[in-house]
């Protein structure tokens, strides 16, 4: 088992390269070849990313033994600070593309 502040760092990396990660492949779901538009191919990724580490989070969540209900204000913020947390790749990838 995981402490709690370990488990909570875990999640943050988790999150920082989920979010960024979709930006710097072209692979649709990381594994197929797709003729789909860039941004279709970065907008699915991503959001199965976040609903990837969703599912991490909730089993952390379990092993501690604390499952709490959320309201969707919670999943509304989840979802924004995923965005934030994919600016690094966005910037990278396609505000400096040359």
């Amino acid at each position: 088992m995981l402490e709690k502040e370990g488990a909570f760092w875990i999640v943050i990396a988790l999150g920082l390269l989920s979010a960024n990660a979709p930006f710097f492949t072209s692979k649709l779901l990381y594994i197929f070849k797709s003729k789909a538009s860039y941004s279709l191919v970065v907008l699915v990724n991503l959001i199965l990313s976040f609903l990837l580490l969703a599912v991490i989070v909730r089993v952390f969540e379990q092993s501690s033994g604390a499952l709490h209900d959320q309201q969707w204000e919670f999943y509304a913020t989840a979802v924004c600070l995923f965005l934030i947390f994919a600016i690094p790749g966005f910037v990278a990838k396609v505000l400096y593309k040359k």
